[in-house]
């Protein structure tokens, strides 16, 4: 059996698509059937905004495809602009639209053929609960991950600092170098420059821990 994901994203192409065939002989797509219900929800005596739009539709689209569907229920003349940022049905897009219901009825018929009223409702409850589930542990602050360790910075507690291999220069090797030099005091050999062996990275590790 194929995992929810796999029939969500199917079945919200499929609607789309069809719907996008059916409502292209209006001039509209289902996201601009989709801005025509939020202007035609709003309560009598009142027009929706453009927020009104972004905020009932945040879920479908991005905002730039609901600007989009904006400009095509206006140019269409589905509805006008009875104040700046407001949107209103016209009389011609009321019209109109209740032709568009006549066939969104066909396409909900079609669409939950075989399914009782009872099976959509437990779909539609199950999904809900499912994306609710997730949207709250979505606001939770995410772990910072790792950093990784810089030269000269303090290790993370209980982990070895990495092991970095120095390798003599050309002169210490052929014994020119400073280093290696008679010391003045005692006239003895001094030690060689801090070679990082794995002795003493050992050390280190353990006087960090």
């Amino acid at each position: 059996m194929k995992p929810i994901g796999y029939w969500l994203n199917r079945t919200d192409k499929a609607l789309t698509a069809y719907m996008n065939a059916m409502l292209a002989g209006f001039g509209l797509t289902r996201t601009a059937w989709q801005v025509l219900n939020v202007v035609r929800a709003t309560p009598p005596g009142t027009h929706a905004t453009d927020g009104d739009v972004r905020t009932a539709l945040a879920a479908n689209a991005d905002a730039g495809a609901l600007a989009a569907a904006v400009d095509t229920v206006l140019t269409g003349g589905w509805t006008t602009r009875p104040a700046p940022g407001r949107l209103a049905l016209t009389a011609d897009g009321e019209r109109r639209l209740a032709s568009v219901e006549e066939r969104v009825d066909a396409f909900r018929e079609l669409s939950t053929a075989g399914i009782t009223t009872e099976e959509y409702r437990t779909a539609v409850s199950v999904l809900e609960r499912m994306t609710r589930n997730l949207e709250g542990h979505m606001t939770h602050t995410p772990r910072t991950p790792a950093r990784a360790h810089r030269p000269g910075s303090r290790p993370s507690p209980g982990r070895p600092p990495p092991l970095r291999r120095t390798w003599p220069s050309r002169r210490a090797a052929a014994g020119r170098s400073p280093s290696l030099a008679a010391s003045p005091a005692g006239g003895s050999a001094a030690q060689p420059g801090r070679l990082l062996t794995v002795r003493s990275w050992r050390r280190r590790w353990l006087r960090w821990r």
